[in-house]
């Protein structure tokens, strides 16, 4: 149960696992540390020996400014690229959470987003001239910066120090074309390859992938630097010059055009993984995992429901899980609840347990003759220990459930529903029909509507929700999901007695 505590390494980074990408790293830290260098070294001598370049002193303001402006526009530009397809109120929301009691830099935040939102086009064709002109601006300084290099006269004193060691002396007619080659190594490495690097490699790490990776996270937060919000009125103004009209003008041609199929919006919506983790944050807890087991027999049908509850965020000393089902070849009271629900708590946690249950019943006014019950089971634990004691970490606390029930109807093509509810975040979920010898299933179906004060038991056909399904050894069958989404689920199953051929 304390596994969430435990160190964890991210698989996806080979930096940290694997020992050759250790020493690659090691040797781009060296790289990264002679470009810095070099960088330094040329605006040094450009502003101090303003007679070695062509444009003296200009080189060092020229590349700062340009650098600074590559910087706010891929960070303001991917911001801007998240923020827009983002929804308005959970924008809003997150704006008053981060600047509250800041009016000042909430009211200006929240003009500029809406400066940025209702002119989304126009500041993407601003933002694109300005960044090309900054790419363009610090290849142009680096190229008019000072080639002295004393990197370079190192490189070359090295390599005639080696010369003349390791090699006898020879004539000056064979020497001298060797250490020609020996100076030209120190043009390539103070201009042709120090050039290349200084207006490639430390804008792409400084100015291009260091904003994108912190707005990643932190869109908002981007705008809180200086200059951030300038820079989107003016990408707005550049675009009301004018200078993106011909790339805008091909472009309104080719949606106006069928053919290539840019004629239609994409609409996007939030994916499962994106809808868990904004409701995971809301509450503060999930599901990190549940597990229904149906063991079906001739004569009984036991179910075993797993349900691993993970807390995040506030600090809390008492926590309850409530479980709500219904069949449909059985009334709730012939249901018959295990003694106990179990409850599992993190190492270092003691607990009182307690349990509730009840039957809900419910008839249509407008047809007395449809009835409705669903089982509400609650566990509770009262903890000794507030957690998560994390502020960073998850703890669990696991809750099975273990219930009997009358045999299902076992009748051709009219399949027994049985109906559970999710109605918290739930990252992985997984049913697993166990059959004893002499029954099998044919194809179980799942299917899904909306959560409601009891559960119906009429979801539509278009509702059905694929999932993930393994047979396994000994008459089981596997249904799993990775973040189902919240709602009142169907599982149709259409068990027969036969040889389990099928299953």
């Amino acid at each position: 149960m304390n596994a969430s505590r435990s160190a964890t390494v991210p698989h996806n980074d080979p930096l940290v696992t694997s020992a050759d990408h250790k020493r690659l790293r090691v040797f781009w830290y060296f790289t990264a540390a002679v470009i810095t260098y070099l960088l330094f070294e040329r605006l040094w001598f450009s502003y101090y020996k303003s007679g070695s370049s062509d444009w003296g002193v200009w080189v060092t303001p020229v590349y700062v400014v340009s650098f600074c402006i590559l910087f706010l526009s891929e960070g303001v530009g991917h911001s801007a690229a998240q923020l827009h397809k983002a929804d308005r109120e959970g924008v809003h929301n997150t704006v008053n959470t981060l600047y509250a009691g800041l009016p000042e830099k909430k009211a200006k935040l929240e003009e500029c987003l809406a400066l940025l939102f209702a002119n989304f086009e126009p500041f993407i064709i601003g933002r694109q001239i300005i960044s090309l002109s900054a790419v363009a601006l610090l290849a142009i300084a680096i190229e008019n910066s000072s080639d002295a290099s004393a990197l370079g006269s190192l490189v070359v004193l090295t390599l005639k120090q080696i010369a003349i060691f390791c090699f006898p002396p020879v004539p000056t007619s064979f020497s001298e074309p060797v250490f020609g080659v020996i100076g030209a190594a120190k043009h390539f490495v103070s201009g042709i390859l120090a050039a290349f690097l200084l207006s490639a490699l430390i804008p792409c790490w400084f100015a291009q992938i260091l904003p994108s990776l912190l707005t990643t996270t932190a869109s908002l937060r981007f705008f809180d630097i200086r200059g951030a919000k300038l820079f989107v009125r003016a990408a707005l103004h550049i675009y009301r010059v004018g200078t993106g009209l011909p790339g805008q003008l091909l472009a309104n041609h080719i949606r106006r055009s069928k053919a290539m199929g840019f004629d239609k919006e994409e609409l996007i919506g939030a994916g499962d993984t994106s809808t868990f983790k904004h409701l995971t944050s809301a509450l503060g807890e999930y599901i990190s995992s549940r597990k229904i087991e149906l063991e079906i027999a001739e004569d009984y049908l036991l179910v075993t429901d797993q349900i691993a509850l993970a807390l995040i965020g506030k600090p809390r000393s008492s926590i309850d899980q409530t479980l709500r089902v219904a069949m449909t070849h059985c009334d709730p009271s012939a249901i018959i609840i295990e003694n106990e629900v179990k409850i599992v708590y993190p190492q270092g946690i003691e607990g009182t347990r307690k349990q509730r249950a009840a039957v809900v019943t419910l008839t249509d006014s407008t047809d007395a003759s449809r009835l409705v019950q669903e089982l509400i089971v609650l566990g509770e634990a009262r903890l000794e220990t507030e957690i998560p004691r994390s502020e960073s970490e998850p703890e669990q606390v696991a809750f099975t459930f273990r219930y009997m029930t009358k045999p299902l109807s076992f009748e051709l093509d009219k399949p027994d529903v049985f109906f559970f509810e999710i109605f918290k975040p739930t990252q992985f979920l997984e049913i697993t029909l166990s059959f004893k010898s002499g029954l099998f299933c044919k194809s179980p179906k799942i299917k899904a509507g909306n959560i409601e004060e009891v559960m119906f038991r009429d979801i539509n056909d278009e509702d059905e929700i694929s999932f993930t399904t393994r047979t396994l050894p000994g008459h089981k069958r596997i249904l799993s999901k990775n973040y189902p989404r919240t709602g009142r689920y169907g599982l149709s199953l259409n068990v027969l007695r036969q040889k389990p051929g099928s299953c």
